[in-house]
């Protein structure tokens, strides 16, 4: 059996080919990008308080001495990853931090 040369390959097997490769990136993409997606996701939400989060530019704190576990409107809850905010109104990740965050006295 003779080897055949790049000439020889037929347009489907060179697209068979470059289909394979393409679905081999997207899945290496999609395995990266999956768990930093569901890692980014908040623990503790209210869907009606998003534009308020929003202006407060609520993200994950900078440090954990900024984080509203150390705010001074944040009560904690008893599941420990979430606890009550009086600017927000509602529920707040502990591990956050907003404009608003104020050092507890």
């Amino acid at each position: 059996m003779a080897l055949r040369q790049p000439e020889e390959f037929t347009t489907m097997e060179s697209a068979s080919r470059r289909t394979a490769l393409q679905r081999m990136l997207q899945f290496a993409c999609a395995a990266v990008a999956v768990p930093l997606t569901v890692r980014a996701a908040p623990t503790c939400g209210d869907a009606t308080s998003e534009p308020l989060r929003e202006s407060l530019h609520y993200t994950p704190a900078p440090s954990a001495a900024q984080a509203c576990a150390a705010c001074s409107f944040f009560t904690a809850d008893g599941n420990g990853a979430c606890g009550a905010c009086a600017i927000m109104g509602g529920p707040v990740d502990r591990g956050s931090h907003c404009d608003s965050w104020s050092a507890k006295s």
